[in-house]
């Protein structure tokens, strides 16, 4: 007989970061502050609790920028399900990988921007070969990707010196 695991207020949990750089927010005395390099967190479910009273820090953690994949605590902390419809670094890794340019396009037309970040910056950093896949980036970003690959720029340093933002050129 399967024994149910039972989740406590007093339980930690972890708290995947799915944004690319540093970022902090503080809510209900709650502060947080995710270095750069930081994957994830152990966070306390109570204190997720209390922080999810904003509406802001709600909505981050329910576009998955900050990303709880225990199926259990999300439904604790009254977050919608998760599916499979979310990207992290391990779905963006096998999707550039796959070499199927069309299911990137559909996954960058409908993507958060968040999201576009962590699957250029993925790109640039697996140096993805695939002219088909950098094209469909390329195309998105107006940002020269084969060019930084070849290059083995970091997309982050160059749009530190450049100032070029990063564009759609299609719909969302």
């Amino acid at each position: 007989m399967a024994t149910v695991k039972k989740i406590k207020a007093s339980d930690k949990i972890r708290v995947f970061k799915n944004l690319i750089g540093s970022c902090s927010f503080s809510a209900k005395g709650f502060p947080s502050y995710w270095e750069e390099n930081l994957e994830y967190k152990d966070i306390m479910l109570s204190d997720l609790e209390d922080a999810l009273g904003s509406q802001v820090i709600n909505s981050i953690f329910e576009k998955n920028k900050f990303l709880i994949k225990d199926e259990e605590a999300r439904e604790f902390l009254r977050l919608s399900p998760l599916g499979d419809d979310y990207l992290d670094s391990d779905k963006i890794k096998e999707l550039l990988n796959s070499k199927d340019s069309n299911k990137v396009e559909e996954i960058v037309e409908i993507c958060e921007d968040s999201e576009l970040d962590m699957i250029v910056e993925t790109a640039v950093k697996e140096k993805i070969k695939d002219k088909n896949i950098l094209g469909v980036l390329e195309d998105y970003t107006g940002l020269p990707l084969a060019e930084d690959i070849e290059n083995n720029i970091d997309t982050s340093e160059k749009s530190d010196t450049s100032n070029k933002t990063i564009k759609r050129t299609k719909k969302k």
